[in-house]
């Protein structure tokens, strides 16, 4: 039997508790909103290039909390259209 790379939800939201099992169903969530990347400087000064992270807002009525996921969360994954 093969355990899965990943246990438990892929995020969960600090401030109001909403919870994205999957990194497909955080990028398809309109209540999302990227706000940009941040990279780390400490990290670059000490020559071990980790990445940074992608920040997002919880737009949600009565939330708004700042979500930051590695991008390397999110390999493999691609966004699709939802209209």
């Amino acid at each position: 039997m093969q355990s899965e790379a990943h246990e438990g939800p892929f995020k969960t939201c600090t401030m109001c508790n909403k919870v994205w099992a999957t990194p497909q169903e955080f990028l398809t969530d309109k209540d999302l909103q990227l706000n940009g990347y941040m990279w780390s400087k400490k990290s670059i000064k000490a020559g071990l290039y980790q990445g940074g992270l992608l920040v997002f807002t919880h737009m949600l009525q009565n939330c708004g909390t700042s979500l930051a996921v590695k991008p390397s969360g999110l390999k493999g994954t691609a966004a699709r259209d939802t209209k």
